[in-house]
């Protein structure tokens, strides 16, 4: 491991060991979602957490246990105010038009999409971001 990721690593661990939730602006998130490249989503609660990097692994440790994941599998990591709802883009807890319009956005090609957020917009978990996400997002939203 080089020395920038030893020390990156030990600057986030040390900042979420010391941290219930992470606040920016006027957001407070108490959640570190993190998404594989299958689409898949952990949602684990800040306080206490302790992040490590060994052995091409990400070690993420809290009072609940310890989650390891494969960095090749890791597709995207943020922090956000849910446990990670499918089709909730924006990461604030709610699945809500402002989701929706950002998801029409990249459909229609007006926004660009991160590859690390790709996973973020594929609601339906099929790897493609397009109608059918969109669609999946909306009946989402209407059965809640």
């Amino acid at each position: 491991m080089n020395f920038s990721r030893h020390f990156a690593s030990f600057i986030v661990s040390a900042m979420l060991m010391s941290a219930t939730t992470i606040s920016a602006g006027t957001y407070t998130y108490p959640y570190l979602t993190l998404r594989t490249s299958d689409g898949q989503a952990t949602a684990l609660d800040v306080k206490n957490l302790e992040i490590t990097f060994g052995n091409g692994k990400l070690y993420a440790t809290n009072d609940k246990g310890t989650t390891t994941l494969d960095l090749t599998q890791l597709s995207s990591m943020r922090f956000t105010k849910s446990d990670a709802q499918p089709g909730d883009i924006d990461g604030d807890g709610n699945r809500s038009i402002g989701d929706v319009t950002a998801l029409i956005n990249v459909v229609v090609g007006n926004t660009g999409v991160t590859s690390a957020d790709i996973s973020f917009y594929d609601v339906n978990g099929d790897s493609t971001i397009d109608d059918k996400d969109l669609i999946e997002l909306l009946n989402i939203i209407l059965e809640q």
